[in-house]
């Protein structure tokens, strides 16, 4: 036990000083924890605590009550008897001997007290009565003159003094008829433990007059007058709840201390856990490190090294530079460290084999392998698929790899930019996820790396197009047209298209400049200016019936941030302007999940917008998936308007016609660009075109 609390309180130190700010917040959480569970167990006992004294009290309650009741009874009967009432008159000491001395009220240590109205009370029993006694009947005898009660009515007291306390009432001397002035007042007393009690109702009336001194209980006048009935509990016995609160306590203290004990021995454990844990990573650590006995030459000195081959035959020298990435390690090493280890033993593993010339590792952390075949016949891309499948197998033990290469043949004129080359394309190949285990490029990589730094450049200049230059625009109308020479043609919306700055045509297609967009995550920025674009057009001509539509991307689509940007727009947007705006989906995002898909296209119906499928035809969408959305219009894609001699094409558009008919959606066919498509078309009665043919 005190190994473990020294090995605990090690490892408590270290993680203070690595992590305060870590520590700091678990010792709140606990804190606060420990707080909550004393409130919830303490509230709970209070509650059973506080039951338990509620019942105690109604019973005690009760009880007191019915000995007042009976009290009440005893000094009516003889304050309202004739005898006593002569008594009164006389002071004839006969009646005393004959009538209360015989009684239960001498043997049974109860009192009967007689007061003159000037005179000092005295117990016709000729007990004395002490001075306290005295004083508290004196008080109410006053309270009970002063009172203006029904003449034959009593009243019930309560008096204590520093050894017992009593019980009783209060009434005047009269006739059994009421009749004739008062001769005084009749006080009958007992105190709360009485011989004729058995022993458990007599501890109970014990209990009852310790709680009265104790706790300071108190029995309040106002008493009922039936003697079967338990007054109300707010004019009965009135406690404090600090016996509760201590009961809660006592009850509370010790589970709360043995769960929190329990918490600080299971912490013990873990931080004596954590620090054997750790302790054995670092010397694994230590023996990653001490196992790293291969030198690692630099690039630079494999670049001068490789001058002492420059005039030797390259046709069997190869060039491979080794990507490796660290999945998931296996022990408490950081990846750096297992890296470094899988390096080091790879470069071990590439010196045994009988081709090596000279092994490096750049700056990112690539190794670099010049190696030889000494046979035609002996591929270098198997040669190197060997040495890497053993070297797996060899670290699977303590970390998983994934290891890759690309294969040139070596060409020590200009080994430095064959080394360029060949890790542009590894990095370009490992970031597209498609690389296999070795791949075998041409001489140098030249013509695979200038392919990619030219795709790099058409990278960064759509960048810079799209960030930091306004994109112009152009329109491409859809028109509905009865007759192919109708004129003029009847304007059904236009499509606002991008169009880029006169500088950069003749340097990128819009083709090209939509897929380098969508590739570097950038074709968001297009929709959305696009969209404010013909939020402004419309703006500007707010009674005009113009309606315009949007190509919104499916990346931007099925993008949660980006869609949540155009609703946004939306939202700021007016209602007249919202109802003339056309959002054109491309049918690829609608390949996403139902679930997705359906509650965002309603949500832009529910603003008022419209949505038009865009290219139909050209995706993997299904039928299904259309038919369980309300969209506004359906656009054919190209690839079936221009068939006018295909017997499939003609009846998937006579059943589109008749769906959107029924869906009270419209088609349109795109790519209409002679006059011979148009008459086709319309004497299928299609009636909805957009194409070159109109510009």
């Amino acid at each position: 036990m005190i190994e473990l609390y020294q090995t605990a309180k090690k490892e408590y130190l270290y993680s203070k000083k690595k992590s305060a700010k870590s520590l700091r917040f678990i010792w709140r959480t606990f804190i606060v924890a420990s707080s909550a569970l004393w409130i919830l167990l303490f509230q709970d006992n209070l509650h059973r605590a506080s039951a338990k004294y509620r019942r105690e009290k109604e019973v005690h309650s009760g009880l007191i009550q019915l000995r007042l009741n009976q009290h009440r009874t005893t000094v009516k009967d003889w304050g309202h008897w004739d005898d006593m009432y002569e008594f009164a008159l006389s002071g004839n000491e006969k009646f005393i001997e004959e009538n209360v001395m015989h009684t239960s009220i001498a043997v049974d240590n109860q009192q009967l007290i007689f007061a003159k109205e000037t005179k000092e009370p005295k117990d016709l029993k000729k007990a004395e009565l002490k001075t306290e006694l005295k004083k508290c009947l004196s008080k109410e005898l006053h309270i009970f003159k002063t009172q203006k009660l029904p003449i034959m009515d009593s009243r019930e007291i309560v008096c204590k003094t520093s050894e017992r306390s009593y019980l009783g009432s209060i009434t005047s001397v009269l006739k059994s008829d009421g009749r004739g002035p008062s001769r005084g007042f009749l006080i009958h007393l007992s105190s709360f433990e009485r011989p004729s009690y058995n022993n458990s109702l007599n501890k109970t009336f014990k209990d009852i007059a310790d709680n009265l001194v104790k706790h300071g209980h108190f029995i309040d006048g106002t008493i009922s007058t039936d003697p079967l009935t338990v007054i109300d509990q707010k004019n009965n016995i009135k406690s404090t709840s600090l016996p509760a609160i201590y009961e809660s306590t006592e009850k509370t203290l010790p589970l709360w201390l043995f769960i929190n004990t329990c918490l600080w021995f299971i912490s013990l454990i873990c931080l004596a856990f954590a620090r054997k844990m750790r302790m054995k990573s670092l010397i694994n650590a230590r023996e990653l490190r001490s196992r790293s006995s291969v030198e690692t030459s630099s690039v630079r000195s494999l670049i001068t090294y490789s001058s002492v081959f420059i005039e030797k035959p390259t046709r069997n020298y190869w060039l491979a530079v080794i990507n490796m990435s660290i999945e998931m390690p296996k022990t408490f090493c950081t990846n750096a460290e297992s890296r470094r280890y899988a390096n080091t033993i790879l470069q071990a593993r590439l010196k045994q084999d009988d081709g090596h010339i000279m092994a490096a590792q750049d700056k990112e952390n690539n190794i670099i392998w010049v190696f030889q075949t000494y046979s035609s016949n002996e591929s270098p891309c198997e040669v190197l698929k060997g040495i890497l499948s053993s070297f797996e197998e060899s670290v699977n033990s303590t970390t998983r790899t994934c290891v890759s290469a690309i294969v040139s043949q070596c060409n020590f004129t200009n080994i430095k930019g064959a080394i360029d080359n060949l890790t542009l394309i590894s990095a370009n190949i490992c970031s597209a996820k498609t690389l296999q285990k070795v791949e075998l490029v041409s001489e140098s990589g030249n013509s695979e790396a200038e392919q990619i730094r030219a795709v790099q450049r058409l990278d960064y200049f759509v960048e810079q197009l799209v960030t930091k230059q306004e994109i112009g625009h152009k329109f491409e109308n859809v028109y509905n047209i009865e007759s192919a020479y109708q004129t003029p043609k009847k304007l059904v919306y236009k499509e606002i298209l991008l169009l880029l700055p006169e500088e950069a045509r003749d340097q990128i297609s819009v083709g090209d400049f939509i897929c380098s967009a969508e590739k570097n995550n950038l074709i968001h920025i297009i929709d959305i200016k696009m969209l404010k674009l013909a939020i402004s057009i419309l703006s500007n001509k707010p009674s005009h019936h113009l309606m315009i539509g949007i190509n919104l991307s499916a990346k931007t689509f099925s993008e949660k941030k980006h869609f949540e940007e155009i609703i946004e727009i939306l939202k700021l947007t007016s209602r007249p302007i919202r109802q003339k705006i056309i959002f054109e989906i491309t049918e690829t995002a609608f390949i996403e999940d139902s679930n997705v898909l359906k509650p965002r296209v309603q949500r832009i119906r529910d603003l008022d917008a419209k949505i038009a499928v865009d290219d139909f035809g050209s995706g993997y969408t299904s039928f299904a998936q259309i038919f369980n959305l309300d969209v506004d219009f359906i656009k054919l894609d190209l690839l079936y308007t221009q068939q006018l001699t295909n017997p499939d094409v003609d009846a998937l558009v006579s059943f589109l016609k008749t769906y959107s008919k029924n869906r009270s959606s419209q088609l349109i066919l795109e790519g209409i660009e002679t006059l011979e498509q148009l008459e086709h078309w319309l004497s299928k009665d299609i009636h909805a075109f957009q194409g070159y043919y109109f510009d």
